[in-house]
């Protein structure tokens, strides 16, 4: 509580202090529901078809004071299937992301865990920006985005990315404090230090985060560099992009050192982005993401260690678009495949059909997490305010 306190603090006398002030909100409603077919080489035995549907709002308030900003999110999410009535595998990969706080020091959120449901109500942000001539400092519970991967982004520790779910750009959430330090034009500095509870052990201990992010910019290049101690490991990593014709290419490497109860972890990526024509936009990804040894079913972003990713995006018509994704595992040759057709009925309300799946596979080699994979056919729609 002392540092939710020091927030209120601090957004007090910004208020006092600066002249006047400029309020705004806006939000979102939204939800969907799919049919979920169960493949014939899963271990779990649950009856296919089955259900699920999902709904979410969200409300987010921004105060612009003189040099200073507070920033706040309220944010709800309720999933529903047969599915969490019973006990298999399957049931924990429904609903992504499962955490939307990654490194949380203050409870503000209400869980609740039915037997057919699930929901969470949160304070999904709560920030106190202040900025100077140099040095931006934020205090808080905010959202930490970098990193050019859309189906894998390893270099990113705080933030998993969107590209294989049918969700809309959903951030998790972080406590602590961000120090912006910008040297120039084409340098930065950036300082996170952050804290998450730990609640699995007695009195709840913390385990603090530290990490230093350089970027520096030079003509078509972009280098990031980012490092320092997380979750108990030590964390470096790094991405480089280059800016060429109508290409921007990309790559990035993260190794993480041995936990107290992990192995060491090393993942990267490389990346090929084009806007093809006016229309249609290319995205190719080569990614290497490490599995732990000890694990019976990787708990890892990717569901296998190589992934070999086509994604793009077709606009038909000026409020019409498709956009489908390939995904390979050259080790297992599992062809995953979704397909998003999406409609902007207005300004401000979007629908969006959507069908998903392994496209072919050869059970003898596939891991187990690949064969929980379902066959999922829906429709997602959301409201913007």
């Amino acid at each position: 509580m002392k540092w939710f306190t020091l927030i209120i603090f601090l957004v007090s006398l910004s208020v006092f202090s600066d002249e006047g002030s400029n309020f705004s909100y806006e939000g979102s409603v939204g939800g969907q529901l799919k049919t979920m077919n169960r493949r014939d080489e899963s271990p779990d035995r649950w009856p296919s078809p089955e259900n699920f549907s999902l709904v979410h709002g969200s409300l987010n308030t921004k105060t612009q004071l003189d040099r200073a900003r507070i920033e706040s999110s309220f944010f709800y999410r309720r999933s529903a299937s047969p599915l969490f009535e019973t006990n298999n595998f399957t049931k924990e990969l429904l609903v992504f992301p499962r955490e939307l706080v990654v490194r949380e020091l203050v409870d503000l959120n209400k869980n609740k865990n039915e037997s057919n449901y699930r929901s969470d109500l949160l304070i999904h942000r709560l920030s106190y920006e202040k900025e100077w001539d140099t040095v931006r400092f934020e205090l808080g519970r905010f959202f930490i985005n970098y990193g050019l991967g859309e189906i894998f982004n390893p270099v990113n520790v705080y933030n998993l990315p969107n590209g294989l779910f049918v969700i809309n750009d959903l951030s998790q959430a972080s406590d602590g404090a961000r120090t912006t330090y910008f040297y120039n034009e084409n340098m930065d500095f950036v300082l996170y230090t952050l804290g998450d509870k730990d609640y699995t052990k007695v009195n709840h201990p913390i385990n603090p985060t530290a990490m230093l992010q350089a970027t520096w910019r030079y003509k078509d290049w972009q280098f990031l560099a980012t490092g320092g101690h997380d979750e108990e490991r030590e964390k470096f990593g790094g991405e480089v992009s280059l800016r060429f014709s109508d290409y921007l290419g990309f790559a990035q490497v993260m190794y993480q050192s041995e936990s107290p109860i992990e192995q060491s972890l090393t993942d990267a990526m490389f990346g090929l982005d084009r806007q093809i024509t006016e229309p249609w936009h290319m995205r190719l990804e080569f990614a290497y993401q490490e599995q732990p040894k000890n694990q019976l079913i990787s708990t890892r972003f990717l569901s296998q260690e190589y992934t070999w990713a086509l994604a793009q995006e077709y606009e038909l018509h000026p409020l019409v678009k498709i956009k489908p994704v390939l995904t390979f595992d050259p080790e297992t040759y599992l062809l995953y495949g979704i397909f998003k057709a999406s409609l902007s009925l207005t300004q401000n309300f979007e629908i969006e059909a959507f069908a998903s799946g392994n496209l072919n596979s050869d059970p003898t080699a596939e891991n187990t997490r690949q064969k929980l994979l379902t066959r999922d056919l829906g429709i997602r729609g959301q409201y913007y305010f």
